[in-house]
């Protein structure tokens, strides 16, 4: 019987994985990840619920306080980010260094077989040569295959996604049927460690937070902001400022403290350059790929090409021109419904 430790937030999802697996005959464990104690993706209640679900269906439980690691490996770079001017996506690294970094390597040396959560993604295993796709969840309203592009290919066959091929309303319903899940359904948040605004948070940290001109590409003052890492590129709400037309976050200048903002159109952009890049597929390197790429999580895919670049990196280029793409965000690549790859926005060209 295949061991398979199981990431359990508490939530409706990683708690109906954990019934499925059961009902597929597999040898499980639940593991609770302890990240921050403000945390909102796994908090304190979530975990106590975990607990006791473990201990309903009489499974083994442990928590395990990565507090420290979430620190160094999410929040750090988190605000190093801010303070560079980008904007990082907490979940990505999460996933990347913690769920299916640490915690995987972990598992394996323990000796199980699989690592799981509730993630809606798919894992393709084909028995012939034993290669592994990394695919969309087949419920397109609840795919996150974008926050998931990380995970090291030599390990997508110690993964298991029992929800990848289910829609949200199913495990709803079967999970309220079987008794798993009677309590609201909350989506957990991106930046779950920061409670209430961003810049009490920053504060919190001793940041100082400096105040100065918003400005368009012209140079003319429109304004003031309340800081530079308070804002993200395409904001329109929260500006403070009265102007003929809407106007958009287009850019920062961290040496002048200056704000830039200006029209949609001025927020329309087709050419990017993206970094730090995991592939499951290495032909990239060396031809032009016609892609489809996401730039946020909860957008479609678009129709795009990609192009190698100098120092390891590629250049993204959108058929159409797309809206506020965000360095420090996500930028990913598919074929059909097959993630092939992934990195971080670096810049707009």
């Amino acid at each position: 019987m295949a061991k398979v430790a199981l990431l359990l937030s508490g939530g409706i999802d990683s708690s109906f994985a954990l019934y499925l697996l059961r009902e597929k005959g597999f040898e499980v464990k639940g593991f609770s990840l302890l990240f921050h104690p403000q945390s909102r993706c796994c908090s304190m209640d979530g975990l106590k619920r975990a607990e006791w679900l473990c201990k309903t269906i009489g499974v083994d439980y442990e928590l395990l306080d990565v507090s420290e690691e979430f620190e160094k490996l999410v929040i750090n770079p988190f605000v190093e980010g801010y303070l560079a001017g980008t904007t990082p996506n907490p979940c990505l690294a999460c996933n990347r260094y913690l769920k299916f970094g640490l915690f995987l390597d972990l598992m394996l040396k323990k000796g199980f077989d699989y690592i799981a959560s509730g993630h809606y993604a798919r894992i393709e295993r084909n028995s012939e040569n034993q290669e592994c796709l990394l695919k969309k969840g087949i419920d397109t309203t609840k795919d996150q295959s974008y926050m998931l592009f990380y995970l090291r290919k030599p390990y997508l066959k110690n993964i298991l996604f029992p929800l990848g091929s289910m829609v949200k309303e199913e495990v709803i319903q079967i999970s309220r049927q079987t008794g798993i899940w009677a309590g609201e359904l909350k989506e957990s948040q991106d930046i779950c460690f920061v409670e209430g605004n961003l810049g009490r948070f920053f504060q919190e940290k001793g940041l100082m937070i400096d105040k100065g001109p918003i400005v368009n590409d012209k140079g003319q003052l429109l304004g003031y902001h309340k800081g530079l890492f308070l804002y993200t590129i395409g904001q329109r709400e929260g500006l403070g400022i009265s102007y003929r037309e809407p106007l958009y976050v287009i850019g920062k200048d961290l040496e002048k403290n200056h704000l830039i903002v200006g029209r949609r159109d001025d927020a329309l952009k087709r050419n990017l350059l993206v970094s730090d890049l995991n592939f499951f597929y290495q032909g990239y390197k060396n031809t032009e790929m016609k892609v489809k790429a996401r730039i946020r999580y909860g957008m479609k895919e678009k129709e795009a090409t990609i192009k190698p670049s100098p120092n390891d990196k590629i250049e993204l280029v959108f058929t159409e021109p797309q809206f506020a793409p965000t360095p420090g965000q996500g930028a990913v690549f598919y074929q059909e419904d097959i993630v092939i790859g992934g990195g971080i926005i670096q810049e707009t060209l």
